[in-house]
């Protein structure tokens, strides 16, 4: 079924211009070739439309079955509503059944701010046979060379277009890796906005003058806190339901110095109503209120302190 969609992408993206037929008392034999540039463009154009199934033709040792595929669409669903990537400037050395490909990204966000960067890519030649009723058809085309996520994520380049071939060979490894980087990423933010949050109000967790209000809620709490930080950052990343980070409102109105032991306080979480969240291979995220961030287990949460 694999190169069902590879031939059904490149139907419509017209690259069959080196079709071959030969006819014989069976039916026809077709070969459709394709391009490493074509093979990228298609790549591209597929994750921007975040179809991660046709996406995996174009990409070597990916399944259009991966069962993380579910949830991927969901999140590329939801982001590539606010980014787009092109590619331009397309430059390709072959040798033998392998490809080396350099190429400009351009990465376009929601308020339409444009960045562009050089990026290498390594593709490989991929033969593959299909029957359709007595026709033949043998698909060339070339796949993506996917890093790690383990280099991904290590790496010191942002290269994207290898991030998103990632994604898509390994899509389950990716979104937790991406999930533990970003709720980290988040709560370094909040604990920055805290802080100068904390400055501005005579070391209180709360607006010194009652008349302006109080963080007696959740969502007080991140509009006062929200002037400090985007507003992004509440967010529980690739959160398909939108939760959002927790703060321990059993400090609202609190000075900072009434804290005995802020190094084991909680003062934001992944949870609700002061239970965890353990989504992250039996581990949730916490800010403590002296800036620090763990990932705690269920056996270290036992241990944590919500009422100072």
């Amino acid at each position: 079924m694999k190169h069902y969609f590879c031939l059904f992408v490149l139907l419509i993206a017209s690259v069959t211009a080196n079709a071959q037929p030969s006819h014989n008392d069976t039916g026809k034999s077709l070969i459709f070739r394709t391009s490493p540039e074509k093979a990228i463009t298609i790549f591209v154009g597929c994750f921007n439309n975040a179809n991660p199934e046709m996406a995996a033709d174009f990409v070597q040792g990916a399944s259009e079955s991966n069962p993380a595929f579910d949830k991927l669409t969901q999140v590329l669903t939801q982001q590539m509503n606010f980014i787009h990537v092109g590619i331009t400037d397309i430059h390709t050395t072959i040798k033998n059944d392998t490809a080396r490909v350099t190429l400009k990204v351009i990465f376009q966000d929601a308020l339409l701010r444009k960045a562009t960067q050089i990026e290498s890519l390594q593709l490989k030649r991929s033969v593959g046979k299909a029957t359709f009723g007595r026709d033949k058809t043998t698909c060339i085309t070339w796949m993506i060379v996917p890093e790690t996520p383990s280099a991904i994520f290590h790496s010191r380049q942002n290269n994207l277009i290898q991030t998103m071939a990632a994604y898509i060979a390994f899509p389950q490894q990716m979104l937790d890796e991406s999930s533990l980087l970003s709720s980290r990423i988040r709560l370094e933010q909040i604990a920055h906005a805290t802080k100068n949050f904390l400055l501005d109000w005579d070391n209180e967790f709360g607006p010194k003058d009652k008349s302006m209000g109080t963080i007696d809620t959740q969502e007080n709490w991140r509009e006062e806190v929200g002037l400090y930080t985007p507003s992004t950052s509440f967010n529980i990343p690739l959160s398909l339901s939108g939760e959002y980070f927790q703060f321990n409102l059993n400090l609202a109105g609190k000075k900072f110095a009434d804290i005995k032991q802020p190094s084991k306080t909680v003062m934001v979480y992944d949870g609700e109503k002061q239970t965890l969240n353990f989504r992250h291979d039996g581990a949730a995220f916490v800010l403590f209120a002296d800036g620090h961030i763990s990932l705690i287990n269920a056996k270290e949460a036992t241990r944590l302190i919500w009422n100072p």
